[in-house]
C-alpha cells in the first residue's frame, strides 16, 4: 500500500508508512514470481527447522554427542525463534524489505552449508542458530511483504501461497530428512551374499552393503572401484582380515599368501584407490608387538609356514600402514587400533575381551570429535592410546612396506 492510499483528514497530517522502501507496482508475472520466491523461502526455511527430526540418530553419531544433545538442535532452534523474533525484527525494521529478504536466504543457505560440512557439535549447534534468528526476522516480514506486493485484491491469495510454503515443509521436511539420512548413512562390505544379509540384519540402517572378495587383487581392485560410486566416505576403516589358524601357506590367485593378501596387500589397494577420506581407521592387534619387522620374506616364499607369525606380521604391517598414510597424506587423520582378544569367529569363544569396546574403539576413531580421537599416527586400545612394536614408527619401514605393496600390486601410490 502506498502512501496515497492513507486516508488523509483536513488539519491532520497523513501518517508515515510503517515500512521503509516503497513497493512499486510490477507486471502481474513479477508479483506473483515475487510472491513465490517468499512462498519458497518459507519452505527453506521450514524443511530447514524440521529435516533434522528424520536424523537425529546419525547427527549424533555424526558428531559424537548424545541422542539429547543432539536433540537440541532442533528444541534450540525453535527457542531462539521464538525469543529472537521480536527484538531482531525492531532492530532490521528500517531495512529495505528486498535487501532485508535477500539477507536472510543467505543466512539461511549459509547456516545450511555449515551443517553439511560440520564436524563437531559447536560448528553444528551455530550452524543452527544462525538460520534460527534469520528465520525469526523471516517470519515476523513474509506475510506482511506478500500483501505489500501483491494487489489488494490479490492480498489474500499472497498471503496462503506464502503459508503454503509451510504446509509443504511440514508435510515433507521429516520424510526428506529421513531418506537424506538413509541415503547419506553408512556402507558396509560383506565378502560374499551371506555375509551381507548378516550385516545389513545387524545394521539396518545402512545404505548398502559391497560385496567383494579381497583375497586377490583384480577383485580387490573392483571393490574400490564399486564403493566409489557410493563415496566420497568421511572415514573408512579396513575391518577386512582373516586369522591366524591356516595351517599351511594358502595361495590366492596372484600367488601370494592368503593371509598377507588379504591383512596387508588389500588395505593397501583400497586405501591408494578409494577416494581419500577425511579419516582412516586400521583394526590390528596386540600379537602384531611379537612379529618380525623384516620385510625380507614377505611372502612366506623362503621360510617354513608359520600361520600365527604370518597374522601377527600382517598385524605389523597394518601399523606401518597407518602410519606410512598419515605422514603422506596429513590432511587425513590416519589411526589404528588393537581391538582384544574378543569372542568372534576368528578370536574363537574362549577369548576374554570385550566386544563392546572393541568396536567402539573404531568408531570413535571414525567418527568423534573428541580430542583424544582427532590426531594422526595412534595407536589405540579401549579408547586409550597404547606402545605398538618398535619399529612401527621407522620412517623406513613405514616406505618399505609401501614400495612392496606397489611392486605387488602394480598401483602407484599418490603421496600427497
Amino acid at each position: 500500500m502506498t502512501d496515497h492510499a492513507i486516508p488523509q483528514h483536513r488539519g491532520v497530517p497523513a501518517p508515515k508508512a510503517a515500512f521503509i522502501g516503497e513497493i512499486k507496482r510490477r507486471s502481474p508475472l513479477a508479483e506473483a514470481l515475487a510472491v513465490v520466491a517468499l512462498s519458497l523461502g518459507t519452505f527453506a526455511f521450514v524443511s530447514t527447522e524440521l529435516v533434522p527430526i528424520g536424523i537425529l540418530p546419525q547427527m549424533a553419531e555424526g558428531v559424537g554427542v548424545s541422542l539429547g544433545q543432539a536433540g537440541f538442535l532442533v528444541t534450540g532452534f525453535a527457542l531462539l525463534v521464538a525469543i529472537a523474533a521480536t527484538p531482531f525484527t525492531a532492530v532490521t525494521g528500517r531495512w529495505n524489505r528486498k535487501w532485508l529478504m535477500l539477507s536472510l536466504l543467505f543466512a539461511c543457505t549459509l547456516g545450511n552449508v555449515l551443517t553439511y560440512f560440520a564436524e563437531n557439535y559447536a560448528v553444528l549447534l551455530a550452524s543452527r542458530l544462525i538460520v534460527a534468528a534469520a528465520n525469526g526476522i523471516f517470519w515476523s516480514t513474509a506475510a506482511s511483504m506478500a500483501v505489500r506486493i501483491a494487489p489488494e485484491k490479490h492480498a489474500v491469495r499472497a498471503t496462503s501461497a506464502v503459508y503454503g510454503g509451510l504446509a509443504l515443509a511440514s508435510v515433507l521436511g521429516i520424510p526428506a530428512g529421513t531418506f537424506l539420512g538413509n541415503y547419506a548413512g553408512w556402507r558396509i562390505h560383506a565378502r560374499n551374499d551371506e555375509r551381507a544379509k548378516a550385516a545389513m540384519a545387524a545394521l539396518p540402517a545402512a545404505h548398502a552393503v559391497l560385496e567383494g572378495d579381497v583375497s586377490t587383487i583384480r577383485a580387490t581392485m573392483r571393490l574400490a572401484e564399486n564403493a566409489n560410486r557410493h563415496g566420497p566416505y568421511d572415514a573408512v576403516i579396513h575391518n577386512v582380515a582373516v586369522g591366524y589358524r591356516e595351517p599351511q601357506r594358502i595361495e590366492t590367485g596372484d600367488g601370494l599368501p592368503h593371509v598377507f593378501a588379504v591383512n596387508t596387500l588389500a588395505p593397501f589397494i583400497l586405501t591408494a584407490l578409494i577416494g581419500r577420506p577425511k579419516r582412516l581407521v586400521y583394526p590390528s592387534s596386540g600379537l602384531h608387538r611379537n612379529a618380525s619387522a623384516d620385510l625380507d620374506d614377505i611372502t612366506w616364499a623362503k621360510r617354513r609356514w608359520d600361520g600365527t607369525e604370518a597374522y601377527s606380521e600382517s598385524k605389523l604391517h597394518d601399523v606401518l600402514l597407518a602410519f606410512a598414510f598419515a605422514r603422506y597424506w596429513p590432511d587425513v587423520l590416519s589411526n589404528a587400533l588393537e581391538p582384544g582378544w574378543v569372542s568372534t569367529r576368528m578370536g574363537g569363544s574362549a577369548a576374554t575381551d570385550d566386544l563392546d569396546q572393541a568396536h567402539r574403539t573404531q568408531s570413535w576413531l571414525a567418527v568423534s570429535d573428541d580430542p583424544a580421537a582427532v590426531v594422526t599416527a595412534g595407536y589405540f586400545y579401549h579408547m586409550q592410546p597404547r606402545e605398538v612394536h618398535a619399529d612401527a614408527r621407522n620412517h623406513q619401514q613405514q616406505d618399505r612396506l609401501i614400495e612392496i605393496c606397489e611392486r605387488l600390486s602394480g598401483l602407484k601410490l599418490e603421496i600427497r
